[in-house]
């Protein structure tokens, strides 16, 4: 079982499909980057905010599989997410999930942020979201996409200036030299697991 792991909707459970199509991030990968979000002041035209990066921001979870990335942000205070996926059975799980995070809202008596599913692949998706301050991408392992993703930023520009882009690989994939208008700021290991974060310039 795997559950939020921090924010307002800590500790609520989330259905994952059964099988390999997907491979939620842990919660301790999870807990720990929204740890150094909360700590990450965002800035817009060189003037930086008393804001934490992730309230009330337009988040977008690439490969979003069970939503565990976006749910987060939710839970952390974003006003709006697009969840990127096309595989059936992990949008079944989803919309299972963005159905209990929404009841959960409810029961609390919050307003219940924007939650938006592209039921499409993220090549064919990318340049049909919205201008984003936060983005999470977490694809399958060493099959390309860290430098297939960064070229699909650098062509259609989805991330706003002081924006952060966080992606998630194992420990051994090699940081990809590509030019998308992102400076690399940090990576943090879990595990097998690292997440990288680049900020927008």
């Amino acid at each position: 079982m795997i559950q939020v792991a921090s924010g307002l909707l800590r500790r609520v459970p989330l259905r994952s499909p059964s099988g390999k199509q997907t491979r939620p991030s842990s919660e301790r990968l999870r807990q720990g980057t929204f740890n150094v979000l909360r700590h990450f002041r965002w800035f817009t035209a060189d003037v930086q905010t008393e804001d934490c990066i992730v309230t009330n921001a337009v988040v977008i979870d690439l490969f979003a599989g069970t939503g565990a990335w976006g749910i987060e942000a939710l839970s952390n205070g974003a006003a709006e997410v697009w969840f990127v996926e096309s595989h059936a059975l992990a949008l079944g799980a989803l919309q299972e999930n963005l159905a209990i995070a929404t009841d959960c809202f409810k029961s609390q008596k919050l307003s219940i942020p924007k939650m938006q599913i592209l039921r499409r692949d993220v090549e064919a998706a990318y340049g049909k979201l919205p201008q984003s301050r936060l983005i999470f991408c977490d694809p399958p392992y060493e099959q390309g996409w860290f430098e297939k993703v960064l070229r699909l930023e650098a062509a259609e520009s989805r991330l706003v200036v002081g924006g952060l882009f966080l992606y998630e690989a194992a420990v051994k994939e090699p940081v990809p030299t590509v030019d998308a208008g992102l400076k690399h700021y940090d990576t943090k290991i879990y595990g097998d697991s690292a997440v990288h974060f680049f900020v927008k310039l």
